[in-house]
Parts: structure tokens; sequence; C-alpha cells
């Protein structure tokens, strides 16, 4: 779709779309940071990675919630999408283990996807609370039974993933949106020495086996007997691949506060430019200090119309309108608005007018009927 195309669908819509959309374009107005440490099959694409945290740009315009497995799985195949790499379609799987199939600059990957918001993430190690089922091991009564349902197990994941996509929300409550997202790839030979592993490894009824890396001790795998599942323990970041960082996630309620800062600043900035352009010998006119005053007291009143809702407006032919507006006069005399016209497009510059308003000097003034 053109610009020229969203422009004529958005002057079509009613009033309460209008505002639906403007709350996005004010979250999409002010993405997160994305931090890349290095060029990766993900970060080969900066449109992917800006795709991405538009989505969580999008999302916490709505709420402080973390973007979980479901929305996250949906997000990665859009990004995919918009940067056409070929994806599976959603659930076309039968396999186990698998969520995703990608095929990124001409390789394809078999990508199981995970999240997680826990409280103190740390910065060094990865834990998965369930990498699998393992309903076996309510049957496994010795360790030979074990250790083949374990190598069993893991020969049909390598089989089937290539690596595992974690994304990672840091939070530090749950009434504000994570403060940073990391997008981490967990290599599958993570799991490779487990074939490895000796029969006394597995004596205890739940298991915990050391898995190395190139020599390194990287990661534990255990089985959870009491929920039958498959846990994957210390995961070293250093064996992993990062991809990308977004962080500076904004809510709702901040972008707000910005807007309604950035109004007051301006205010402050245009009644204390009235004093500059004086002569210092000109004693006519308001002080300084007289104009800081009165600036405050606009904020006051300006905040107070901040926390009401705003009047539906009416036009003179009894139209409604989904629009307010905030008019400003400078502090030398009252200005008639009666008569001046106002319009939304250039070719129909006269299509409104005020009505009979005055706007006393240094005054803003809400405009709604």
């Amino acid at each position: 779709m053109t610009l020229d195309e969203l422009k004529a669908k958005l002057d079509e819509f009613s009033p309460v779309k209008v505002e639906f959309v403007s709350r996005m374009v004010d979250s999409l107005s002010r993405p997160p940071r994305a931090d890349t440490t290095g060029e990766t099959w993900v970060t080969a694409s900066p449109e992917w990675v800006e795709y991405f945290g538009l989505a969580l740009s999008v999302h916490h315009g709505a709420t402080p919630e973390p973007l979980a497995l479901t929305a996250f799985e949906a997000v990665f195949r859009n990004a995919c999408e918009y940067v056409r790499w070929l994806t599976d379609p959603p659930g076309s799987l039968t396999r186990r283990f698998v969520d995703v199939t990608v095929d990124a600059a001409g390789e394809m990957r078999k990508l199981s996807l995970k999240s997680t918001a826990a409280r103190k993430l740390s910065e060094s190690t990865i834990h998965i609370s369930k990498l699998t089922e393992a309903a076996w091991i309510q049957d496994a009564r010795t360790p030979s039974a074990r250790r083949d349902a374990m190598l069993t197990l893991f020969r049909e994941y390598r089989e089937a993933v290539n690596a595992i996509l974690m994304l990672r929300a840091f939070r530090q409550g749950t009434d504000v949106p994570p403060r940073r997202y990391q997008l981490v790839e967990i290599p599958g030979r993570v799991f490779d020495s487990i074939q490895d592993a000796s029969l006394r490894d597995f004596e205890r009824d739940a298991p915990v086996i050391e898995c190395w890396m190139d020599g390194e001790p990287v990661a534990y795998v255990a089985v959870d007997r009491s929920d039958a599942k498959i846990t994957v323990r210390r995961i070293q970041l250093s064996a992993c691949t990062v991809h990308a960082e977004w962080s500076q996630i904004w809510t709702r309620k901040e972008i707000d506060a910005v807007e309604r800062e950035d109004v007051e600043d301006a205010l402050k900035q245009v009644l204390l430019a009235e004093t500059d352009k004086r002569p210092p010998s000109e004693n006519r006119g308001p002080t300084r200090e007289e104009l800081l005053t009165r600036y405050k007291l606009q904020r006051k009143k300006w905040r107070t119309l901040q926390s009401r809702t705003p009047p539906t407006p009416r036009l003179a032919t009894g139209a409604v309108f989904g629009l307010w507006i905030l008019v400003h006069n400078s502090p030398t005399e009252p200005t008639p608005l009666i008569g001046h016209p106002l319009a939304d497009k250039r070719a129909t510059l006269g299509l409104w007018r005020f009505c009979e308003r005055v706007v006393p000097p240094v005054e803003y003034q809400h405009l709604a009927n």
C-alpha cells in the first residue's frame, strides 16, 4: 500500500478508528533502540531487526505484558515474510520439536522457538524450563532404561532441530514493560555430547547430564520427574549467538507524559522568547518573572485539561469531528478568531471557519466546538 493509498483509507475512517490508528502511530514513532553486536543470519537483514522492534512498540503501546511465545512466533513469521524469507505455514508441521522452518539467505533452518520473562534473568546463562516432554521417565526404572530413553530422545531432537531461538524479556516489575528484549540462538550441538554419557550418569531417578561443547561445559540437561519434562539449566551465553537486543521500550502512559511535557516546554519557550525580543531599556509589557508566573498558571490549566475527557467536537453543520486543537496567542493583545479559516487539506483551505471567539494574550485555548 502506498502512502497516498494509506491517506485515502484514513479519510474514510471513523473518529474511533482515527484515534486507534493515532495511538499506533505514536508507538511506532518511538521504536525501541536496536543493538547488534555482529553480523548473523538474522542481523544480515536490518529490515528484519527494525520490523521486530516496531512490533514490540505496537505491542507495548497496548500492554506492559511481555511478548509471549504465541505472539513471538507470529511476529517472527511476519518479520520473515516482510524480508521475503520463506517459512512454513503455521501449524503445518506434524513432527515433534520444530516450531518453524525458515529459508534465510539460501539456508534452511529448523527452529524451536522459546520465550521467557522470568524474574532476575541471568546476564551470563540461560534457563529453559521445558525443552520437551519426558513421559517415559515414569516407566524407566533402571539406569539402563533411562539412558536408552534419553539418548533416543536427543537423537530424534537433533535430527529435527538445528537450533533454539529464544526471546528473553528482562523486566523490573509486572506493571511496566520489559526494559530489554534479547534474541538468542542456542545451537543444537549443545546436546551432542549426551550421546557419550555413561551409565553411571543415569543412576539417579532424575538424572542431570553435563553437556560439553568444544572441550568446555556449556549446559546441564535435567529430567524433571514430577512434571515429566526435560529442563536445561545454566546454558552458557558465551556458547550461543545473541542476534539482537531491543531496549528503551515505551508504554502508552510514558508517551502521553512526554507529549504533555513537550507542550509545556514549548509554551515556556514561547513566553520566554517574548521577553528576549524586547530591548533591555523597554519597560512596557510583562516582565520575565510575570511571564513565568503566567506560564505556571497555564501549565496548571493544561494539566487539568489533559486529565479530562475532551468533548466530542461538532462543527457549525452539526457534524461530529474526532479531533480538537489548541490555539496560542502571543502576549501582546487579544486576538479574535472569527473569520479565520481552518482546513485539513491544502485543496480546501476555507473548509471551516472559526466561530466568534477571542483568545486573550499569553493564553492557550482548547477549541472543540
